[in-house]
């Protein structure tokens, strides 16, 4: 979704003879390894004001974008992970 809204903003600027932005979001080829970093989520809210819960998928991005925007990095996620995979080694 992040990837085709740059596209779109980037036919806009051309449209408009203004050069287009870099573009940030770079769609992986199929079964290709890509690093990411899980941020923490963006609250976001439907038209009723009701917050829509954020799936894994909706919380990962590129190091280029975190470090960019300086978002803000899930510690808990990675603690957890760590925490997951020691009681599995128990």
């Amino acid at each position: 979704a992040k990837y085709s809204r740059e596209v779109l903003e980037n036919q806009q600027l051309i449209k408009k003879g203004l050069p287009a932005n870099e573009c940030l979001y770079k769609v992986p080829k199929l079964s290709e390894r890509f690093s990411y970093i899980v941020v923490v989520p963006e609250k976001i809210y439907d038209n009723c004001g009701k917050k829509i819960p954020q799936q894994k998928g909706d919380c990962i991005e590129y190091p280029d974008v975190v470090k960019k925007f300086n978002k803000k990095i899930n510690i808990d996620y990675y603690i957890e992970k760590i925490q997951g995979e020691e009681i599995k080694n128990c």
